[in-house]
């Protein structure tokens, strides 16, 4: 008992806390929220060379679109931590937040700035009928357009373009300004709910990436 009390004093002299401080992740300020409607939520996470990020918590289904990449660290709420590389165009995805939400905390060890966009999904956890069912939380799809290379997109629903690489116009029918896509503004998100031509602006390959979340969804309480 005289452990446990001096363990308690230690504590709160030093303002110890044998977990980690918890922020949601739209409030830690590396990860700016830069779009938010009732099914998502578009974050830009960028951290120079040096740059620790706060500890913060995800409680949505996440897919990533890193922009750039380099070397970075994290550590979980555990207190265990890794070292990965995050290349130049590298996606994916966590699906598991909404039903267990993850804290952790990042920093950039690598020579390089890291750049990336983060789209949270605010749809309900799926029901294991749902699961069994194939569906899923995202769909995504890569497209690479030579230069001057122009394709039909079907941007009907919740629909997020991310270009990785190079400069795209996306025309709509009912829209009279293009949606312009590059590194000073690498996403949209259409208003125009239909069709949209996407071509290359560039003299090299255009990347982009199409996200989609596959039914329209309630907002978030958060």
């Amino acid at each position: 008992m005289k452990r446990d009390l001096s363990l308690i004093l230690f504590i709160l002299l030093f303002g110890l806390s044998p977990v980690p401080a918890q922020i949601p992740v739209q409030e830690e300020p590396f990860h700016q929220p830069v779009y938010q409607d009732g099914t998502m939520r578009i974050l830009r996470v960028a951290l120079a060379p040096g740059d620790t990020s706060l500890f913060h918590r995800h409680s949505h289904n996440i897919f990533y679109a890193t922009l750039k990449g380099t070397r970075m660290w994290l550590e979980g709420a555990d207190g265990l931590s890794r070292e990965v590389t995050l290349p130049d165009g590298w996606t994916g995805a966590d699906t598991t937040y909404a039903v267990r939400p993850f804290v952790h905390r990042i920093a950039n060890v690598g020579r390089d700035s890291l750049v990336l966009f983060a789209v949270e999904s605010f749809r309900p956890p799926r029901s294991r009928r749902e699961i069994l069912a194939g569906d899923s939380v995202f769909y995504t799809r890569r497209h690479y357009l030579a230069a001057g290379e122009e394709i039909k997109l079907d941007i009907s629903g919740a629909v997020v373009l991310i270009v990785l690489k190079g400069r795209g116009e996306l025309r709509t029918g009912s829209r009279g300004k293009p949606y312009v896509l590059d590194g000073k503004h690498p996403w949209c998100v259409p208003e125009i709910r239909d069709g949209g031509y996407l071509r290359n602006m560039g003299n090299k390959t255009l990347i982009l990436v199409e996200i989609r979340l596959n039914r329209p969804l309630q907002q978030s309480g958060r």
